[in-house]
């Protein structure tokens, strides 16, 4: 069954903020017990303006994965599990060549 457009922006939005997550954990990330701590003052709106999409759908993806224990709000840091996040994104981590 075909996804129609706007189910397939979704998931292709969604896609876009796990790897966004990654490249500022690779980044800015500091590794902790608990996982990867990204200590930057990222608002939703922030991340919806770099993936390209609304603050709402930003909201969404990251109740999302919130509920799937991938992502936590700690403070002002986001608190990532990354090998859980890397699942969501095939192309990642890039190959070298």
């Amino acid at each position: 069954m075909a996804l129609d457009r706007g189910q397939s922006s979704h998931k292709w939005s969604f896609q876009r903020l796990a790897l966004t997550l990654l490249k500022l954990a690779a980044a800015h990330g500091v590794e902790e017990a608990a996982g990867t701590a990204i200590a930057l003052p990222l608002t939703h709106q922030i991340l919806a303006d770099m993936i390209g999409t609304s603050r709402e759908t930003v909201t969404r993806h990251l109740g999302r994965l919130r509920r799937q224990g991938i992502v936590r709000q700690r403070g002002r840091s986001l608190l990532i599990q990354k090998a859980r996040l890397q699942a969501l994104v095939p192309d990642w981590p890039p190959t070298q060549v």
